[in-house]
């Protein structure tokens, strides 16, 4: 594994950090859309245009970054998709494997009372 240098790796969790709370202030106006403070959503609505818009470009940088350190390395990519395989996949299947069918109960009996209504059973 590609070891980077403390300070390095202190000033990437600094631009993470940072790009973190960006992308909270961005979606910050949809929290506040019932405040009437006619100043304050303007304030966030200017921090959201100009400042908190280069969020997500940073954290693309920081990634595209992160990613060529690694490509230097023999074999990355077969420990990259094996890695996301078991951190990404199996959680995927074993959350779908239970949600769907508490889905499937929650939609039969939400249904169940829209056809007692045109029944006339009054459930």
């Amino acid at each position: 594994m590609y070891k980077i240098d403390a300070s390095l790796s202190a000033n990437l969790r600094n631009l993470m950090c940072v790009c973190t709370i960006l992308i909270l202030i961005f979606h910050l106006p949809y929290a506040i859309g019932h405040i009437d403070s006619c100043a304050l959503k303007q304030v966030v609505l200017w921090i959201e245009s100009n400042i908190a818009c280069l969020a997500v470009p940073l954290f693309f940088a920081q990634s595209g970054f992160l990613l060529a350190q690694r490509v230097e390395q023999d074999g990355w990519y077969g420990r990259a998709l094996r890695s996301r395989f078991w951190s990404l996949v199996i959680p995927y299947i074993a959350i779908n494997t239970l949600l769907i069918p508490c889905l499937y109960v929650y939609h039969n009996i939400y249904h169940a009372g829209e056809w007692a209504e045109g029944t006339g059973l009054g459930l």
